[in-house]
């Protein structure tokens, strides 16, 4: 992808704070950060429900996040911070049940000044592999058409396009980090090729988006089903954020909503 392109499927929230404008660029852009309400899980429902209203079905209790957040991860909060986080969806292990909003509050930004975030918007990047090359598109229409294996090492198994159809022209795109061809897939090593070239673009774009901070009371929003998000290494081992997931009317499963925002807390059975 050109890097022209970046401008276009690359986000940087604006900054915004009257819930009216708030939903309006949730729902134009994908994301939009709230300066005052991101310290304390309290004022981040509040804003939520001030936002969203009675299109909420459901709102995950919320959890810390450091390298990892909820549950204590040993591969992950020892080092995890000093590593970038990957371009993801977040409750990718969830599949269908993944909620379709995530609020982050920053309590405390890295003093070191890293631990900067991204965002892409995949109907962006999807919208111009469709409209590229013989390769570029039959990238596309494998993102949308091809069953693909995305499940977690130890959780339930995930099958399914990285791209759901939705009613009104809508897509839920999901970014697990674990990808592999389907079981019953009838071409394996064109799957394979093209899932590599898939984890490939998103590196590159990793690599080279625009990046933002959140300041300490920031609360970014973001449409988890359009957008996915990731954040560069960091020093600072008291950076502290909130996790908030929400289920809307727009969820791709909006009645099956979970406890809390953390699918490594959830007992999915």
């Amino acid at each position: 992808m050109a890097d022209n392109d970046l401008v276009a499927v690359g986000t940087v929230p604006e900054r915004l704070d009257d819930p009216v404008a708030v939903r309006r660029a949730l729902r134009t852009t994908g994301a939009v950060v709230v300066p005052g309400p991101g310290s304390a899980p309290d004022p981040m429902t509040a804003l939520v429900r001030s936002v969203l209203g009675d299109e909420i079905r459901s709102i995950g209790d919320h959890v810390p996040v450091r390298a990892a957040g909820g549950r204590d991860r040993p591969d992950l909060d020892a080092d995890g911070h000093t590593l970038t986080t990957p371009l993801h969806s977040d409750g990718f292990s969830l599949a269908e049940g993944a909620p379709d909003v995530l609020v982050l509050g920053c309590v405390h930004p890295a003093a070191d000044g890293g631990g900067a975030s991204f965002l892409v918007d995949l109907d962006a990047v999807v919208g111009r592999l469709a409209a590229g090359d013989d390769a570029d598109r039959e990238l596309a229409t494998f993102l949308l058409d091809t069953d693909v294996d995305q499940t977690e090492p130890g959780r339930p198994t995930v099958i399914g396009p990285i791209g759901r159809r939705l009613d009104g022209d809508r897509t839920a795109w999901t970014r697990s980090i674990f990808l592999q061809p389907a079981p019953d897939d009838p071409d394996p090593a064109r799957t394979r090729r093209l899932l590599d070239r898939w984890e490939g673009l998103l590196a590159d774009l990793t690599d080279r988006l625009p990046r933002f901070h959140l300041g300490a009371g920031d609360a970014l929003v973001v449409d988890n089903t359009r957008l996915l998000h990731g954040r560069d290494p960091y020093e600072d081992r008291d950076r502290l954020l909130w996790r908030l997931w929400v289920w809307t009317d727009r969820a791709v499963r909006p009645d099956t909503a979970y406890a809390v925002s953390d699918a490594s807390m959830l007992d999915l059975g």
